[in-house]
């Protein structure tokens, strides 16, 4: 079995990707509200679409499609989950 990948943000994760929550960093209603929308450790999300110009990007996660900013998508850490998944 390989090593597992250490934790990356969502901002790496590529059009199509998928992965597995492991933290959001900080604290605060911010860091309160992308759990509460179902960003918490251990949840599987799917990158659908990222607008162009740094707009936001769409994340499939707990059964709904989430839109985010970049800078909220940055604060999300997780490993990316491989074909088997």
């Amino acid at each position: 079995m390989p090593p597992s990948s250490p934790p990356q943000t969502l901002l790496s994760l590529p059009l199509g990707g998928r992965g597995r929550v492991v933290r959001i960093r900080g604290a605060g209603p911010v860091s309160s509200r992308l759990a509460a929308l179902g960003f918490r450790p251990g949840a599987p999300v799917a990158l659908v679409r990222k607008a162009p110009f740094g707009g936001p990007w769409v994340f499939q996660v707990a059964g709904a499609q989430i839109c985010l900013r970049p800078g909220e998508v940055s604060t999300i850490e997780m490993v990316r989950l491989g074909a088997e998944s």
